[in-house]
């Protein structure tokens, strides 16, 4: 079972050099850090935690690709998870080039995670229609895949992504590509588009049932269109770590599990305080980075790694 950390860096909160260490001493494989570029600040879409306000954190969230290129630097193996990157916000061809720096720089460590975003007036303000940003995903990984096929050069033409053969170098050390990790809530059709375009899942929040019900729609998925299912990972973001419970997550088929430490109280968070503690934690005050540093130590302590 591969354990990360997820956090939300921000201008208030410890900074990602300090964490990252932390987060590698501690024997985590993996770093994850999420992006909103922008919050508006009167839209109609509600909040879905609260039906409310979208809280002002989704607004201050550092740019994913810069934090992790701190974190490259500041640690030698820890993997760097975008989660998740929202791929309708960023140009295809400027998203080619900073998937590939980052790759080629840190020596192959990036896991790319991508989503579609959930907010319409902050998908639409980067020109991309909210009802067409799968598609627009979609032609956005094409497009990169064929860019990583032929030594970076390459041209596309779609139905929202269209460029001329260009140059993108440099180019990801990860053969064929880094690992492309789609998050979104569970349905068949998200089944269907992880087998075909896709190397895993990862979900904030799962729980043990949601991952047996992933594991088995996957399998499916893959054996439609002939694709081995054991390479695509389910990674499951949780607030405890301890041994039980990798246990149980790993029999439902679980390959990664990620400590959601923004705002961890430090304390034991039961399954059925999960949602109570996810409020609380993006609602209320940045924690101190003496209490992030605290909560990591006791979660490390309760999980005995």
């Amino acid at each position: 079972m591969k354990l990360g950390v997820h956090f939300y860096v921000t201008g208030y909160t410890i900074d990602p050099v300090t964490i990252a260490r932390a987060v590698e001493e501690a024997g985590f494989e993996s770093f994850w850090v999420p992006e909103h570029a922008v919050l508006p600040t009167n839209p109609t879409t509600p909040f879905a935690m609260t039906g409310g306000e979208t809280p002002r954190l989704y607004g201050e969230m550092a740019d994913p690709f810069v934090l992790l290129s701190f974190v490259a630097a500041a640690t030698t193996e820890l993997k760097l998870g975008t989660g998740v990157c929202i791929i309708p916000e960023r140009h295809p061809l400027l998203l080619a080039k900073m998937i590939g720096t980052l790759d080629n720089f840190s020596r192959g460590r990036l896991l790319l995670g991508a989503g579609l975003g959930w907010m319409r007036e902050e998908i639409e303000l980067f020109g991309v229609d909210f009802a067409q940003r799968w598609s627009f995903t979609r032609e956005t990984i094409e497009a990169l895949k064929a860019l990583w096929a032929n030594n970076g050069t390459a041209a596309y033409e779609g139905d929202h992504v269209n460029f001329p053969e260009v140059i993108v170098d440099p180019l990801p050390a990860q053969k064929p590509h880094p690992p492309i990790v789609l998050g979104g809530l569970p349905s068949d059709r998200l089944w269907n588009r992880i087998a075909r375009y896709g190397d895993g899942w990862i979900a904030m929040g799962a729980g043990v049932d949601d991952v047996r019900a992933a594991r088995q729609g996957l399998t499916r998925a893959c054996e439609q269109i002939g694709r081995d299912p054991s390479g695509i990972e389910i990674s499951a973001g949780v607030w405890e770590l301890d041994p039980a419970l990798r246990e149980a997550y790993e029999e439902a088929g679980a390959d990664r599990l990620i400590a959601l430490l923004y705002g961890h109280p430090g304390d034991p968070v039961p399954a059925d305080k999960y949602y109570e503690a996810a409020l609380q934690a993006c609602t209320g005050k940045p924690p101190t980075p003496a209490e992030t540093l605290s909560a990591l130590d006791r979660i490390v302590a309760r999980a005995r790694l």
